[in-house]
């Protein structure tokens, strides 16, 4: 029990204990990436400028061996943003969840737009960033083909999509996206007991 001291108060010593930040997966910078073995493949403006802020560019980095993508999102004044969308041949990844998405969603020639996909997939690929990003590497890489038209009364810019025949045989085939060891994701090697 504390006890007051000779004026009647009680001092207590109050410590702080500075929290532990958890480890970050850090990303390739452009000077790191060829070095991952990444290497620039698409650059793209955003087509849309707010208030006379100005325009974001959007850097797309690929590594081959794999199929792997990460994106760089730069906008004047502020700091450049990555954002990692995994491998095409990984089943757990963000660029193959969502390329999944549309192949299963939409038949060859049907048209959709970005925001078709928002609400059909898990909260934390519900990205407008990560949508964008995917969107901008499968329409590049010849799984998509996008359509520039207008909508409303105000004639606004819309991006529209098809999938491709490259997507459907791409997902149709599971040795496309196999793990390198030849075993498809998912799936349990067993041995006979005999």
């Amino acid at each position: 029990m504390v006890k007051p001291d000779l004026d009647g108060y009680v001092l207590f010593y109050v410590y702080s204990i500075k929290p532990v930040k958890p480890n970050k997966v850090s990303l390739p910078t452009q000077s790191e990436a060829h070095v991952n073995g990444y290497t620039l493949f698409h650059t793209n403006l955003s087509k849309s400028c707010s208030y006379g802020t100005p325009k974001s560019v959007f850097e797309y980095y690929k590594r081959e061996n794999d199929l792997s993508y990460y994106e760089v999102i730069k906008k004047e004044g502020k700091k450049d943003r990555k954002i990692l969308f995994g491998s095409l041949r990984d089943p757990t990844s963000r660029m193959f969840q969502v390329a999944r998405l549309i192949d299963s969603k939409f038949k060859i020639g049907e048209t959709f737009k970005k925001a078709d996909l928002y609400g059909k997939l898990s909260p934390s690929l519900s990205n407008a960033r990560i949508i964008k990003g995917t969107l901008d590497i499968l329409t590049k890489e010849g799984y998509l083909e996008a359509h520039n038209t207008t909508s409303g009364r105000k004639n606004t810019p819309l991006e529209l999509f098809t999938k491709s025949d490259k997507l459907q045989k791409f997902m149709a085939d599971p040795r496309s996206w196999q793990k390198p060891n030849g075993l498809n994701i998912g799936s349990v090697a067993t041995t006979s007991n005999s």
